[in-house]
Protein backbone atom coordinates (compact mmCIF):
# COMPACT_ATOMS: atom_id res chain seq x y z
CA UNK A 1 0.00 0.00 0.00
CA UNK A 2 0.70 3.54 -0.27
CA UNK A 3 3.37 5.20 2.24
CA UNK A 4 2.18 4.95 6.04
CA UNK A 5 -1.05 2.99 4.67
CA UNK A 6 -1.43 -0.90 6.23
CA UNK A 7 -1.98 -4.45 4.05
CA UNK A 8 -5.43 -4.29 5.66
CA UNK A 9 -9.11 -2.76 5.29
CA UNK A 10 -9.96 0.13 7.58
CA UNK A 11 -11.83 3.24 8.40
CA UNK A 12 -12.86 6.39 10.19
CA UNK A 13 -15.77 8.32 10.44
CA UNK A 14 -15.95 12.10 11.05
CA UNK A 15 -18.43 14.97 11.92
CA UNK A 16 -17.90 17.71 9.46
CA UNK A 17 -18.88 20.70 10.51
CA UNK A 18 -21.12 24.09 9.33
CA UNK A 19 -19.65 27.29 9.55
CA UNK A 20 -21.37 30.76 9.54
CA UNK A 21 -19.03 34.04 8.77
CA UNK A 22 -19.70 36.30 11.61
CA UNK A 23 -18.37 38.62 9.45
CA UNK A 24 -16.33 38.94 5.83
CA UNK A 25 -14.20 41.43 4.10
CA UNK A 26 -13.57 41.36 0.89
CA UNK A 27 -9.93 43.24 0.40
CA UNK A 28 -9.04 42.81 -2.94
CA UNK A 29 -8.24 40.71 -6.13
CA UNK A 30 -4.44 38.82 -6.65
CA UNK A 31 -2.79 38.83 -9.83
CA UNK A 32 -3.46 35.15 -9.94
CA UNK A 33 -7.42 35.66 -9.84
CA UNK A 34 -8.22 34.70 -6.29
CA UNK A 35 -9.38 36.98 -3.80
CA UNK A 36 -8.12 38.32 -0.41
CA UNK A 37 -10.32 38.11 2.39
CA UNK A 38 -10.48 39.02 6.16
CA UNK A 39 -13.60 37.02 8.22
CA UNK A 40 -14.20 35.31 10.83
CA UNK A 41 -15.75 31.90 11.34
CA UNK A 42 -17.55 30.10 13.59
CA UNK A 43 -18.84 26.33 14.23
CA UNK A 44 -22.28 25.97 14.59
CA UNK A 45 -23.57 22.38 15.26
CA UNK A 46 -25.41 21.12 12.16
CA UNK A 47 -22.95 18.69 10.61
CA UNK A 48 -22.46 16.03 7.49
CA UNK A 49 -21.68 12.53 8.76
CA UNK A 50 -18.40 11.82 6.45
CA UNK A 51 -16.23 8.15 6.47
CA UNK A 52 -13.48 7.12 4.98
CA UNK A 53 -12.49 3.56 4.12
CA UNK A 54 -9.01 2.76 2.77
CA UNK A 55 -8.07 -0.73 1.68
CA UNK A 56 -5.45 -2.45 -0.57
CA UNK A 57 -6.49 -1.50 -4.22
CA UNK A 58 -5.18 0.44 -7.65
CA UNK A 59 -5.88 4.06 -6.55
CA UNK A 60 -9.68 3.89 -7.19
CA UNK A 61 -11.70 6.60 -5.33
CA UNK A 62 -15.40 6.46 -4.99
CA UNK A 63 -17.80 9.18 -3.11
CA UNK A 64 -21.62 8.41 -2.59
CA UNK A 65 -23.35 10.93 -0.93
CA UNK A 66 -26.85 10.35 0.70
CA UNK A 67 -29.13 13.03 2.84
CA UNK A 68 -31.11 13.44 5.25
CA UNK A 69 -33.62 15.56 2.89
CA UNK A 70 -33.70 14.46 -0.95
CA UNK A 71 -33.01 18.26 -1.78
CA UNK A 72 -29.92 18.48 -0.16
CA UNK A 73 -27.82 16.69 -2.63
CA UNK A 74 -29.31 18.08 -5.32
CA UNK A 75 -26.62 20.20 -6.17
CA UNK A 76 -23.88 18.19 -5.53
CA UNK A 77 -21.30 17.87 -8.24
CA UNK A 78 -20.79 13.76 -8.74
CA UNK A 79 -17.71 11.75 -9.52
CA UNK A 80 -14.31 13.44 -10.07
CA UNK A 81 -16.17 16.93 -9.36
CA UNK A 82 -16.73 16.43 -6.26
CA UNK A 83 -14.44 18.06 -3.40
CA UNK A 84 -14.13 15.39 -1.35
CA UNK A 85 -13.08 13.05 -4.42
CA UNK A 86 -11.10 15.89 -5.17
CA UNK A 87 -9.17 15.88 -1.70
CA UNK A 88 -8.86 12.45 -1.78
CA UNK A 89 -7.15 12.60 -5.05
CA UNK A 90 -4.54 15.43 -4.10
CA UNK A 91 -3.96 13.69 -0.73
CA UNK A 92 -2.54 10.15 -2.27
CA UNK A 93 -0.93 12.46 -5.58
CA UNK A 94 1.02 14.58 -2.49
CA UNK A 95 2.17 11.04 -0.74
CA UNK A 96 3.40 10.09 -3.93
CA UNK A 97 5.59 13.28 -4.58
CA UNK A 98 3.50 14.55 -7.31
CA UNK A 99 1.29 17.35 -5.55
CA UNK A 100 -0.98 18.04 -8.32
CA UNK A 101 -3.36 15.92 -9.64
CA UNK A 102 -4.08 12.04 -10.43
CA UNK A 103 -2.02 9.57 -7.92
CA UNK A 104 -0.75 7.20 -10.60
CA UNK A 105 1.29 4.31 -8.85
CA UNK A 106 -1.05 4.58 -5.75
CA UNK A 107 -1.87 1.03 -4.11
CA UNK A 108 -5.32 1.56 -2.01
CA UNK A 109 -8.28 2.38 -3.16
CA UNK A 110 -10.71 5.05 -1.09
CA UNK A 111 -14.21 4.99 -0.64
CA UNK A 112 -16.04 8.25 0.65
CA UNK A 113 -19.50 7.90 2.29
CA UNK A 114 -21.14 10.99 3.41
CA UNK A 115 -24.22 11.52 4.60
CA UNK A 116 -25.11 15.03 4.44
CA UNK A 117 -27.04 17.93 6.53
CA UNK A 118 -25.52 20.70 5.42
CA UNK A 119 -27.38 22.67 2.58
CA UNK A 120 -25.52 23.04 -0.57
CA UNK A 121 -24.40 26.34 -2.22
CA UNK A 122 -25.11 28.20 0.83
CA UNK A 123 -22.52 29.73 2.15
CA UNK A 124 -22.38 27.54 5.04
CA UNK A 125 -19.06 25.70 3.91
CA UNK A 126 -20.54 21.94 3.54
CA UNK A 127 -18.10 21.18 0.48
CA UNK A 128 -15.28 22.49 2.64
CA UNK A 129 -16.12 20.69 5.77
CA UNK A 130 -16.28 17.46 3.67
CA UNK A 131 -13.09 18.21 2.03
CA UNK A 132 -10.98 18.55 5.41
CA UNK A 133 -12.74 15.82 6.57
CA UNK A 134 -11.45 13.70 4.21
CA UNK A 135 -7.60 14.72 4.67
CA UNK A 136 -8.06 14.46 8.04
CA UNK A 137 -8.89 11.09 8.18
CA UNK A 138 -6.55 9.82 4.91
CA UNK A 139 -3.68 11.55 7.16
CA UNK A 140 -4.75 9.60 10.39
CA UNK A 141 -5.53 6.08 8.76
CA UNK A 142 -1.94 6.69 6.89
CA UNK A 143 -0.47 7.62 10.72
CA UNK A 144 -0.22 11.40 11.03
CA UNK A 145 2.21 11.14 8.03
CA UNK A 146 1.75 14.98 7.35
CA UNK A 147 1.93 17.74 9.38
CA UNK A 148 -0.85 20.10 10.30
CA UNK A 149 0.66 22.69 8.39
CA UNK A 150 1.38 20.75 5.07
CA UNK A 151 -2.26 19.31 5.32
CA UNK A 152 -3.53 22.66 5.43
CA UNK A 153 -1.50 23.70 2.66
CA UNK A 154 -2.74 20.52 0.42
CA UNK A 155 -6.64 22.29 2.00
CA UNK A 156 -5.83 25.32 0.58
CA UNK A 157 -5.42 24.55 -2.95
CA UNK A 158 -8.91 22.61 -2.99
CA UNK A 159 -11.01 25.49 -1.05
CA UNK A 160 -10.37 28.73 0.93
CA UNK A 161 -12.99 27.41 3.82
CA UNK A 162 -10.65 23.81 4.12
CA UNK A 163 -7.96 25.62 6.32
CA UNK A 164 -10.50 25.95 8.64
CA UNK A 165 -12.24 22.93 8.21
CA UNK A 166 -8.98 21.24 9.49
CA UNK A 167 -8.63 23.38 12.37
CA UNK A 168 -11.64 22.71 13.79
CA UNK A 169 -11.54 19.02 12.88
CA UNK A 170 -8.40 18.93 14.51
CA UNK A 171 -9.24 20.67 17.98
CA UNK A 172 -7.20 23.44 17.26
CA UNK A 173 -9.65 26.76 17.51
CA UNK A 174 -12.06 27.38 20.42
CA UNK A 175 -15.21 27.05 17.56
CA UNK A 176 -14.13 30.44 15.89
CA UNK A 177 -11.42 31.79 14.10
CA UNK A 178 -10.28 34.81 12.29
CA UNK A 179 -8.62 34.17 8.39
CA UNK A 180 -6.82 36.06 6.16
CA UNK A 181 -5.68 35.94 2.83
CA UNK A 182 -7.56 34.00 0.62
CA UNK A 183 -8.54 32.09 4.12
CA UNK A 184 -5.69 30.00 4.41
CA UNK A 185 -3.74 32.11 7.64
CA UNK A 186 -5.95 31.38 10.74
CA UNK A 187 -5.68 32.28 14.18
CA UNK A 188 -8.42 30.78 16.78
CA UNK A 189 -10.27 33.45 18.52
CA UNK A 190 -13.00 32.88 21.53
CA UNK A 191 -16.39 31.05 20.08
CA UNK A 192 -20.04 32.59 20.89
CA UNK A 193 -20.40 29.99 23.30
CA UNK A 194 -23.91 30.00 24.62
CA UNK A 195 -25.60 31.80 20.97
CA UNK A 196 -28.29 30.50 19.16
CA UNK A 197 -28.83 30.37 15.61
CA UNK A 198 -31.43 30.71 13.13
CA UNK A 199 -30.20 29.43 9.84
CA UNK A 200 -32.80 30.28 6.83
CA UNK A 201 -31.72 28.65 3.68
CA UNK A 202 -34.22 30.05 0.69
CA UNK A 203 -34.94 27.08 -1.97
CA UNK A 204 -32.84 28.84 -4.15
CA UNK A 205 -28.86 28.27 -3.95
CA UNK A 206 -25.63 30.94 -4.94
CA UNK A 207 -22.77 30.14 -6.70
CA UNK A 208 -19.48 31.06 -5.03
CA UNK A 209 -17.58 31.80 -8.49
CA UNK A 210 -20.48 33.61 -9.55
CA UNK A 211 -21.24 35.99 -6.57
CA UNK A 212 -17.44 36.95 -6.81
CA UNK A 213 -18.04 37.50 -10.54
CA UNK A 214 -20.13 40.07 -9.60
CA UNK A 215 -18.20 41.99 -7.29
CA UNK A 216 -15.36 42.13 -10.00
CA UNK A 217 -17.63 43.16 -12.32
CA UNK A 218 -19.06 46.01 -9.75
CA UNK A 219 -15.66 46.98 -8.18
CA UNK A 220 -12.88 45.89 -11.02
CA UNK A 221 -10.89 44.72 -7.66
CA UNK A 222 -11.00 47.95 -5.90
CA UNK A 223 -10.26 47.78 -2.22
CA UNK A 224 -13.99 48.48 -0.93
CA UNK A 225 -16.15 48.14 2.40
CA UNK A 226 -19.59 47.16 2.97
CA UNK A 227 -21.69 46.87 -0.60
CA UNK A 228 -20.24 50.78 -1.77
CA UNK A 229 -17.20 52.51 -2.40
CA UNK A 230 -16.76 53.78 0.95
CA UNK A 231 -12.99 53.64 3.18
CA UNK A 232 -12.56 50.28 4.39
CA UNK A 233 -13.91 49.58 7.74
CA UNK A 234 -11.69 46.31 8.85
CA UNK A 235 -15.26 44.97 10.32
CA UNK A 236 -13.84 41.18 10.37
CA UNK A 237 -10.48 41.89 12.24
CA UNK A 238 -13.08 44.80 14.89
CA UNK A 239 -14.71 41.56 15.40
CA UNK A 240 -12.16 39.32 16.18
CA UNK A 241 -10.35 42.06 18.89
CA UNK A 242 -13.79 42.41 20.19
CA UNK A 243 -14.37 38.00 20.67
CA UNK A 244 -10.74 38.12 21.62
CA UNK A 245 -11.88 41.01 24.74
CA UNK A 246 -14.77 39.39 25.36
CA UNK A 247 -17.15 42.04 24.89
CA UNK A 248 -20.57 41.30 24.97
CA UNK A 249 -22.68 40.05 22.25
CA UNK A 250 -24.82 43.01 21.68
CA UNK A 251 -21.18 44.54 20.47
CA UNK A 252 -20.21 42.10 18.69
CA UNK A 253 -23.58 42.19 16.62
CA UNK A 254 -23.17 45.78 15.94
CA UNK A 255 -19.79 44.56 13.92
CA UNK A 256 -20.86 41.51 11.84
CA UNK A 257 -21.31 42.99 7.99
CA UNK A 258 -20.39 40.58 5.17
CA UNK A 259 -19.42 42.47 1.53
CA UNK A 260 -21.58 40.11 -0.32
CA UNK A 261 -24.84 40.71 1.45
CA UNK A 262 -25.83 43.72 -0.34
CA UNK A 263 -24.66 41.93 -3.75
CA UNK A 264 -26.77 39.14 -2.98
CA UNK A 265 -29.88 40.77 -1.57
CA UNK A 266 -30.32 42.68 -5.26
CA UNK A 267 -29.32 39.36 -7.27
CA UNK A 268 -32.01 37.54 -4.79
CA UNK A 269 -34.59 40.31 -2.93
CA UNK A 270 -35.67 37.38 -0.79
CA UNK A 271 -32.64 37.40 0.91
CA UNK A 272 -33.49 40.94 2.23
CA UNK A 273 -37.07 40.05 3.30
CA UNK A 274 -35.18 36.62 5.13
CA UNK A 275 -32.85 39.22 6.59
CA UNK A 276 -36.08 41.37 7.64
CA UNK A 277 -38.49 38.86 9.13
CA UNK A 278 -35.19 37.62 11.66
CA UNK A 279 -34.91 41.01 13.11
CA UNK A 280 -38.92 41.73 13.30
CA UNK A 281 -38.68 38.42 15.28
CA UNK A 282 -35.84 38.84 18.26
CA UNK A 283 -32.90 38.74 16.38
CA UNK A 284 -29.81 40.62 17.52
CA UNK A 285 -28.58 40.96 14.02
CA UNK A 286 -29.20 39.21 10.91
CA UNK A 287 -26.73 38.45 8.34
CA UNK A 288 -25.31 36.65 4.91
CA UNK A 289 -22.97 33.79 5.60
CA UNK A 290 -20.62 33.41 3.13
CA UNK A 291 -21.28 34.28 -0.53
CA UNK A 292 -24.79 33.29 0.29
CA UNK A 293 -27.75 31.83 -0.06
CA UNK A 294 -28.27 31.42 3.49
CA UNK A 295 -28.76 34.09 6.15
CA UNK A 296 -28.43 33.83 10.00
CA UNK A 297 -29.85 35.55 12.78
CA UNK A 298 -28.25 35.79 16.18
CA UNK A 299 -30.27 34.92 18.93
CA UNK A 300 -29.73 34.83 22.99
CA UNK A 301 -31.87 31.90 23.94
CA UNK A 302 -32.67 28.55 21.95
CA UNK A 303 -36.16 28.95 22.89
CA UNK A 304 -36.03 32.87 21.12
CA UNK A 305 -33.97 31.05 18.28
CA UNK A 306 -36.54 28.55 18.09
CA UNK A 307 -39.94 30.97 17.93
CA UNK A 308 -38.50 33.12 15.75
CA UNK A 309 -37.59 29.76 13.28
CA UNK A 310 -41.04 29.36 13.58
CA UNK A 311 -42.45 32.49 13.09
CA UNK A 312 -45.34 33.45 10.48
CA UNK A 313 -42.97 36.21 8.89
CA UNK A 314 -39.75 33.89 8.48
CA UNK A 315 -42.04 31.46 6.54
CA UNK A 316 -43.87 34.00 4.13
CA UNK A 317 -40.36 34.97 3.31
CA UNK A 318 -38.62 31.92 2.13
CA UNK A 319 -42.05 30.57 0.85
CA UNK A 320 -41.64 33.05 -1.82
CA UNK A 321 -38.22 32.02 -2.55
CA UNK A 322 -39.56 28.66 -4.34
CA UNK A 323 -40.97 30.96 -7.12
CA UNK A 324 -38.60 29.78 -9.69
CA UNK A 325 -37.50 27.00 -7.87
CA UNK A 326 -40.24 24.79 -7.12
CA UNK A 327 -38.66 21.12 -6.58
CA UNK A 328 -36.55 23.17 -3.79
CA UNK A 329 -37.64 23.14 -0.35
CA UNK A 330 -36.71 26.38 1.70
CA UNK A 331 -34.84 24.91 5.30
CA UNK A 332 -34.72 26.25 8.52
CA UNK A 333 -31.81 25.20 10.95
CA UNK A 334 -31.74 25.82 14.82
CA UNK A 335 -28.16 25.29 15.82
CA UNK A 336 -25.63 26.47 17.99
CA UNK A 337 -22.28 27.49 18.67
CA UNK A 338 -20.27 24.58 18.62
CA UNK A 339 -16.85 23.65 19.88
CA UNK A 340 -14.77 21.58 17.28
CA UNK A 341 -16.90 18.12 16.07
CA UNK A 342 -14.97 15.11 16.94
CA UNK A 343 -14.31 11.81 15.45
CA UNK A 344 -17.72 9.61 16.08
CA UNK A 345 -16.46 6.02 14.94
CA UNK A 346 -13.51 4.39 13.18
CA UNK A 347 -12.74 0.75 12.79
CA UNK A 348 -9.06 -0.44 12.77
CA UNK A 349 -7.55 2.75 13.72
CA UNK A 350 -8.35 4.82 17.18
CA UNK A 351 -8.69 8.65 15.71
CA UNK A 352 -6.26 11.31 17.00
CA UNK A 353 -8.01 13.72 19.53
CA UNK A 354 -4.94 15.78 20.85
CA UNK A 355 -4.25 19.40 19.46
CA UNK A 356 -3.09 22.11 20.79
CA UNK A 357 -4.88 25.55 20.95
CA UNK A 358 -3.80 28.56 19.82
CA UNK A 359 -4.41 31.53 21.73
Amino acid sequence: MSSGFRETERSLRLRAGAKLNLALDIVGRRADGRHNIETVMQSVNLADDVEVTVRPGQGRISVQVGATRPGLVARVPEGEHNIAHKAASRFLAELQGGGGGRCGGCRIDVDVRIHKSIPTEAGLGGGSADAGAVLVALNRLAGEVMTRDRLRAVGERIGADVPFAIYALERETTGAAFARGVGEVIQPVPGLAGSWFVIAVPAFGLSTRDMYGLWDARFDGHIIGNGDRDAKRPCARALADAMIRGERIEHLCGLMTNDFHSLAAEQRPEIGRVARALMENGALCSLLTGSGSAVFGVFGSEGEATAASQSNELQRALSESRGAFPEQDPVTIVAAAAAPPAAIGSTGVQPGTSGRRLG
